[in-house]
């Protein structure tokens, strides 16, 4: 049970047990206690972090996996999902686009669709979720040119947090998306920072359209 629930913490985002207690409003004790083997932890408990992580609380209490229901009402609910399944149920999201790169890795996210991939258990039932792809060196060795980087525009970022910045430049209405490491914004700007060369990168916060976490990575289109 506890290397079950670690694994659905790690895939849904959670890069440690303290940041998923606080997501459920838990004690850190006592989520941890719970994935680390010290407690069981009972039906109720597994349906909460089932629904927090994105998988089912059966799985999570035993390790089965749900038989597939062929039925046209499983077929016509693209939000139903679990551990794997036949690929029929399982959920695309779209990758948005990359018209060209400039300094400092940004790309522009010009809302035109590229592709989709299959969406990771942590965002298969999250709305609005989509995927970009890395562009430039920038963000090496977190990050690297054409991998797909999954995100979650319902969760609000923290000091520390990968995430894509929408960031509009003089008149165009079409924002440039930066692949970068949150620092902080204010009422004045949004700093974020970057690796390859170390440095921050800081925006007016007028000029800010949306800052979006980066709850998962993987292979490219």
């Amino acid at each position: 049970m506890s290397e079950r629930l670690r694994s659905a913490r790690i895939a849904a985002g959670f890069s440690s047990a303290a940041d998923a207690a606080r997501a459920l409003g838990l004690r850190p004790s006592t989520y941890s206690a719970h994935e680390n083997g010290q407690n069981n932890f009972d039906p109720s408990d597994a349906e909460q972090y089932g629904q927090r992580f994105g998988v089912r609380a059966a799985w999570l209490l035993t390790g089965e996996e749900p038989k597939a229901r062929w039925s046209k009402q499983l077929l016509d609910e693209p939000n139903t999902f679990g551990l794997p399944q036949p690929a029929v149920l399982e959920r695309t999201i779209p990758v948005y686009g990359q018209a060209m790169g400039g300094d400092d890795g940004y790309f522009v996210l010009n809302g035109e669709k590229i592709g989709d991939l299959l969406a990771p258990p942590s965002l298969s039932k999250v709305r609005g979720a989509y995927a970009v792809l890395v562009s430039g060196e920038s963000m090496e060795p977190r990050y690297f040119a054409g991998e797909a980087v999954y995100l979650n525009p319902n969760i609000p970022a923290r000091r520390g947090d990968f995430v894509v910045a929408q960031v509009l430049e003089g008149e165009d209405p079409i924002p440039r998306a930066y692949v970068k490491q949150f620092v902080r914004m204010n009422g004045d700007e949004l700093v974020v920072a970057q690796f390859n060369p170390a440095k921050e990168l800081r925006f007016p916060v007028a000029r800010v359209r949306a800052v979006h976490r980066i709850v998962f990575s993987g292979d490219g289109l």
